[in-house]
C-alpha cells in the first residue's frame, strides 16, 4: 500500500509541476517532472540547475516546484505539509520578463484563492504588480516605517556597519 501511495503522490506531483510550468510559460521548457527518488524538479529530463544559469528560469522553476508541492498536499488533505510559502524577491531575478512575472503572480493568486484560509503566501518583492495591489495586504518598509516599528532606523547616513574581525 505504501508503494501505491508513493506512486500516486509522485504522479500527482509531476502532473501538478508540469501544469504549473506550462501555465507559467517558462522559456525553452517542454517537460517538467519530479525525480522519482530524490523528489527534485527535472526540466526536459535534466536537473533544473543545469538547464539555465539565469536567475529567471531557476526562480520560476522553484516557484512552480514549491507551489506544486503545496497544491498536491492541499488536494490530498492527508499529506502533512506546511501551508505557508515564503518567496523572496521573485521579480528581481525575472528582470524584464514581465510575462513570466505576471504568470508567476497569477499562479500564486489562483492558488491562494482556491484554498481560502488554508494557505498563506508571503512574498517579499520590490513592487507588487499594480493589478494585485488592491486585493492583498501590502506592507512597505521604509526608514519612516521600519521592519521593527519599536526600533527607529537612524537613516542611511547614520548606519554603523558591523565589522567582522
Amino acid at each position: 500500500r505504501l508503494d501505491n501511495r508513493r506512486t500516486e503522490i509522485l504522479s500527482s506531483l509531476s502532473e501538478a509541476f508540469q501544469d504549473t510550468v506550462t501555465a507559467l510559460g517558462i522559456p525553452g521548457v517542454q517537460t517538467a517532472t519530479i525525480h522519482p527518488t530524490n523528489y527534485l524538479p527535472l526540466l526536459d529530463g535534466r536537473p533544473f540547475g543545469t538547464v539555465s544559469s539565469g536567475g529567471g528560469i531557476i526562480t520560476a522553476t522553484q516557484v512552480a516546484y514549491w507551489t506544486s508541492l503545496l497544491a498536491v498536499a492541499l488536494r490530498h488533505g492527508d499529506t502533512p505539509y506546511p501551508a505557508l510559502l515564503i518567496i523572496d524577491s521573485p521579480r528581481l531575478a525575472l528582470n524584464e520578463a514581465e510575462a513570466l512575472s505576471a504568470a508567476l503572480y497569477r499562479r500564486l493568486v489562483t492558488q491562494a484563492d482556491a484554498s481560502p484560509g488554508h494557505v498563506q503566501f508571503i512574498i517579499a518583492d520590490n513592487q507588487l504588480p499594480a493589478h494585485y495591489r488592491r486585493n492583498y495586504a501590502e506592507i512597505d518598509f521604509t526608514y519612516d516605517t521600519p521592519t521593527i516599528p519599536t526600533v527607529p532606523h537612524p537613516g542611511p547616513a547614520a548606519v554603523q556597519p558591523i565589522t567582522r574581525g
